[in-house]
């Protein structure tokens, strides 16, 4: 099942509101919504209320070839039409021409002095259905974008002036890269050798017109719009060899161990990570966190997905290097939210690596568990249409009437299924 499908809730917030769920091919439909339309949002000044009761056939009315909806607001007496536009998913690539940053090798020149550099390249494309042939985005790299302080260890030559950051639109052809490439400049005289990242970022153009635009597209809403990369300096150790002796440590703040949380209770919690280096100087010095699927990361800092298929593994950068009896501490919020009611335990596998020959491996790894439970009750509140019922001699065989529940969610973790049973009288005394 690929079809995206389209669920009322005429009863929230007491106006209504429709939710949208994408396709999978893989497990039938996303269970993360993907939009949540409230009447209140786009009704603009009309009172309506009962919107999402009913839904009608999507189908294309303005031969975009993408599929509108008609939404019921049966209490108002009154429809909404929700017209789609195109969707644009865009693949963006960064690349460097070397491995490593050699700051002895000055190959490039700018305003007759020699430089270090790196060639950066960024590649970009497009696809998507029922798109025009080329699509305008505006286009950002920025340059050291992990770094200590507010000045940047390099910029950028574009058109004689020296930039951090490079700003394009830029005009991609469908499913075909369109790349290019830029200098970046090493400054000379750096205390700072850790690796130099890159961020590249798309986004398109806002329409400043309030009419509708049948064939102006939008972003995939799951589209990746950056993407990292850095690159790592080459340094060398004093005859060659750098021994050092990093020990990690890790725990999470405000928790006691053995402790047991609520999921949902509280949604965020704060890893605090000190690594500490009693020896030679460590160089590259890394910090790995491993993170079970349903924890995420709220504030990435200095640290970065490791790789595509390994998402829920963190590659932090510590120091570069990371000197004799030095010592640095960072913090990772993680984010709980998304832990089901079947979850009893959270596992943070930690380890710390550098490109440095180390004494004494052992105390270069940490594991934290963190306890959970699940509390889930509900509460119901029913209400009639009519207040009484007229049954006897003279009445109708059949009667008619109007029920509604409110079902609510009143414990802090989540409820994945709730069962509603109900029962109806069929009987009156010892008449059907």
């Amino acid at each position: 099942m690929n079809e995206d499908v389209a669920i009322g809730a005429p009863y929230e917030n007491d106006r209504g509101a429709v939710y949208i769920y994408n396709g999978c091919p893989a497990s039938g439909l996303k269970p993360q919504y993907s939009q949540r339309i409230f009447v209140s949002e786009i009704a603009g000044g009309l009172k309506l209320k009962g919107f999402g009761i009913s839904i009608a056939k999507s189908m294309d009315i303005d031969d975009n070839l993408y599929q509108d909806l008609l939404i019921g607001a049966h209490e108002s007496g009154n429809a909404i039409l929700l017209r789609s536009m195109p969707i644009v998913r865009v693949e963006s690539e960064l690349s460097f021409d070397k491995n490593l940053l050699d700051t002895k090798n000055m190959s490039c020149s700018y305003n007759k002095r020699k430089y270090s550099c790196v060639e950066v390249k960024f590649c970009i494309r497009y696809a998507g259905g029922s798109l025009q042939e080329t699509l305008e985005l505006q286009v950002s790299l920025m340059s050291d974008t992990r770094r200590s302080g507010s000045i940047s260890r390099g910029f950028f030559v574009v058109e004689s002036r020296i930039t951090q950051d490079i700003n394009q639109t830029l005009f991609v052809h469908q499913d075909n890269w369109s790349c290019h490439s830029y200098d970046f400049y090493i400054q000379k005289n750096l205390t700072d050798f850790s690796a130099v990242a890159f961020l590249l970022s798309h986004k398109l153009p806002q329409k400043n017109s309030d009419s509708f635009c049948k064939n102006c597209p939008i972003m995939s809403k799951d589209n990746l719009q950056f993407v990292t990369k850095k690159i790592k300096f080459y340094t060398e150790c004093e005859n060659g060899v750098c021994v050092s002796d990093l020990t990690l440590s890790a725990k999470i703040l405000n928790y006691q161990k053995d402790k047991v949380l609520i999921i949902g209770q509280n949604t965020s919690l704060t890893l605090e990570v000190q690594i500490t280096n009693q020896n030679d100087p460590a160089y590259y010095t890394e910090v790995f966190i491993s993170l079970p699927p349903d924890i995420s990361v709220t504030n990435q800092g200095r640290c970065s997905i490791l790789n595509e298929e390994n998402k829920k593994t963190l590659q932090c950068d510590v120091g570069n290097p990371l000197i004799e009896s030095k010592s640095e501490t960072f913090q990772v919020k993680l984010d709980t939210s998304k832990l089901t009611k079947n979850t009893k335990k959270v596992q943070l596998n930690l380890s710390v690596t550098s490109q440095s020959r180390e004494e004494r491996p052992l105390d270069n790894k940490a594991n934290l568990t963190i306890l959970f439970t699940a509390e889930t009750y509900v509460t119901i509140i029913g209400f009639t249409k009519n207040e009484q019922i007229l049954f006897g001699p003279g009445q109708p065989d059949k009667i008619l009437f109007e029920q509604g529940y409110v079902v609510t969610k009143v414990s802090p973790s989540p409820i994945e299924l709730v069962n509603f049973v109900m029962s109806i009288p069929i009987t009156l005394g010892t008449k059907n």
